[in-house]
């Protein structure tokens, strides 16, 4: 015996349930679509710190502008030696159009969230590249020549430079073993579009750089003592005529025909600062000259304290890391003033 049919009302009304039912199915993966799908920005933006990540610079560069790379003047560390680990990308949002987008993404980072905007315009061919998604680093002084920024090492100017990086986490001028002790070297999380002032650095010289410096200045002193002249060039104690030198055969104001003597070679001090001075202010190197004064000329001999102003030391890049060095670069000269006694 056949079931009875149901009544045509209720067929009706589980046909018009069905199509109710899959009308929300298909509306919900709609909007579940329409959430999940990134701008094509937003996914430019996440390769970008993907790459990063992954300390692949070339892909994170694929994706920056022509335009917007630093040109061969800028100084910059856009290596995978200078990218840092210690921080995660944990959110984006998106503001713009067809053509051109602002992203701004957030950052956990060793000090704190962070944030960063970044700039995208469409290309031609429809691919969304970064507008200098860049950060940078002003830094320098007379005395550090270079910025270390985790693993990577660039030279700088004695005037402060602003040097081009990747946004991320840095340690900016930690500890090189056998050159510079640094007192501070937590790290920096660089993701606005500010530039970051290194602050003034506590720093002290390692023995061992201290020590090869002091071989250069010794070396340097005995081609000094060499030098005919009361006032040679490039040395750090001389003689300077015009000089009042009082003698007893009278007072002198000209001086010709140096010959030079040490006993020892002074030891060097290296302070914080990085001014060398001698470890011992009463060292002498002793100055034998012939000496000219109106109708007076005699010989006579005098003491010379050392003036090593004349030789500054840096920090510098050299060979991939860091070293102390008297400053080639510096103009030679005389000392500026006479370092000798006037009245031997």
């Amino acid at each position: 015996m056949e079931a009875p049919r149901p009544a045509p009302s209720a067929l009706r009304r589980r046909v018009r349930i069905a199509a109710i039912a899959a009308l929300a199915l298909i509306a919900v993966g709609t909007v579940t679509w329409t959430v999940v799908r990134d701008h094509p920005a937003e996914t430019v933006v996440k390769d970008f710190f993907a790459a990063l990540h992954a300390k692949d610079v070339d892909a994170a560069l694929a994706l920056v502008a022509e335009g917007a790379m630093p040109d061969g003047t800028q100084p910059h560390l856009l290596v995978p030696e200078a990218v840092g680990d210690g921080w995660e990308l944990t959110g984006t949002e998106v503001e713009g159009g067809e053509t051109s987008a602002a992203v701004t993404a957030e950052f956990d980072t060793p000090d704190g969230v962070q944030h960063g905007r970044y700039e995208l315009e469409s290309e031609p061919d429809g691919t969304w590249t970064l507008d200098d998604p860049f950060v940078s680093v002003r830094a320098g002084t007379d005395v550090i020549r270079y910025l270390q920024a985790n693993d990577a090492v660039i030279a700088i100017d004695a005037t402060a430079s602003t040097v081009v990086l990747f946004p991320g986490v840095y340690r900016l001028y930690p500890d090189v073993p056998g050159v510079v002790d640094a007192y501070d070297t937590r790290p920096v999380a660089l993701f606005g579009d500010a530039a970051f002032e290194v602050p003034a650095l506590g720093m002290s010289p390692e023995p061992e750089a201290v020590a090869s410096v002091r071989q250069d200045v010794h070396d340097r002193i005995a081609a000094c003592l060499d030098s005919a002249q009361p006032a040679p060039d490039d040395c750090p104690f001389g003689l300077l005529d015009g000089t009042n030198v009082t003698t007893d055969a009278g007072d002198l104001d000209t001086f010709t025909e140096a010959e030079w003597g040490l006993e020892a070679y002074p030891d060097l001090s290296i302070p914080e600062t990085f001014r060398m001075e001698p470890a011992d202010p009463d060292v002498r190197v002793s100055l034998t000259a012939t000496g000219y004064g109106g109708s007076v000329e005699t010989r006579f001999t005098t003491a010379c304290a050392f003036d090593f102003s004349v030789w500054p030391v840096v920090l510098e890049a050299e060979a991939g890391t860091v070293a102390l060095a008297i400053d080639e670069h510096r103009p030679a000269g005389t000392v500026e003033h006479t370092t000798c006694d006037t009245a031997p």
